[in-house]
């Protein structure tokens, strides 16, 4: 059984008191406690007592870092070609790509050859897919191949042939 004057911190005197305090030291949530003993005219400070409510941390797990399956657009270089017959289809073009906050840089203007019913984005450099199909979801069109027509321009990435869709 558990004899707490067998340990040298209390004092035979002080028992009764001792019990009392190491009770009210479990249950308490005073910082410091002090007790007066009566038969002592005496008040001690018995102690500091941090008091901690202890969570239980939740149970970590290895939750992988997405990875980017694709790389971040770039600016591309493009030329814009009317494909039709209305006159300043290349400007509206160029403000609509604006407006819808695609990136790029405008090498050049003109004409197509041939006449189009279809907007179509043409990736010249093979290597700007991701860009093209941004492009072409801006301005209604279409990621596709040059038409055997049309001569390949050398100094962009990204060549947009405007067709009768993007007018309407």
């Amino acid at each position: 059984m558990f004899d707490p004057s067998k340990l040298p911190i209390f004092d035979q005197k002080r028992l009764p008191y001792t019990l009392l305090v190491s009770a009210f030291i479990v249950i308490s949530l005073i910082p410091v406690l002090y007790f007066y003993f009566p038969s002592q005219s005496k008040k001690e400070q018995l102690g500091v007592t941090t008091v901690r409510q202890v969570q239980p941390s939740p149970s970590v797990s290895a939750v992988p870092t997405p990875t980017p399956t694709s790389k971040p657009l770039s600016k591309p270089k493009i030329i814009l070609w009317n494909g039709t017959t209305v006159t300043g289809l290349t400007n509206t073009a160029e403000k609509e790509l604006i407006d819808k906050n695609t990136d790029f840089e405008l090498v050049s203007r003109g004409n197509a050859d041939e006449k189009y019913d279809d907007t179509i984005v043409i990736d010249l450099s093979g290597e700007k897919k991701d860009e093209a199909g941004a492009i072409a979801k801006a301005l209604g069109g279409v990621v596709g191949s040059l038409p055997a027509s049309e001569t390949e321009p050398k100094d962009a990435e990204i060549l947009v042939i405007l067709g009768k869709s993007f007018t309407k």
